[in-house]
């Protein structure tokens, strides 16, 4: 009888994320989903995620990740196959996700968006 199980080595290639919705203490839930998001664009993984939360703030649909609509398991099930069959899709997304964790992710860059917010609402008051 054949081996019907996928290749595992391919399973290693992507993060992906099937939660749809945060439990309670969300905010807490999605700060850590959002860090496991980073943590994969940062080893080059493309993410596989619905696009729910604060995940489409992070992966880039066709860019860094390929993000289905919430709660729709066949278009995750086709991304995850899709990503799969595709090592020059996997390495391209990976690779533009690790450069955006390098630019738009770095402590002084998100420091940087802070004080542009409290900027913006203290000249407002």
């Amino acid at each position: 009888m054949a081996n019907r199980s996928p290749d595992s080595s391919k399973l290693r290639v992507l993060f992906v994320h099937t939660a749809t919705r945060p439990p309670l203490g969300a905010d807490t839930w999605i700060q850590a989903l959002i860090i496991r998001h980073l943590e994969a664009m940062a080893m080059k993984k493309p993410v596989v995620a619905f696009d729910s939360g604060g995940t489409p703030e992070v992966v880039e649909h066709e860019k860094s990740g390929l993000l289905s609509p919430q709660d729709d398991v066949p278009a995750l099930a086709a991304n995850l196959r899709r990503l799969v069959c595709d090592p020059e899709l996997r390495t391209r997304m990976g690779e533009y996700g690790r450069q955006q964790v390098e630019t738009r992710f770095v402590p002084r860059r998100l420091a940087e968006d802070v004080a542009r917010v409290y900027t913006e609402v203290m000249g407002r008051s």
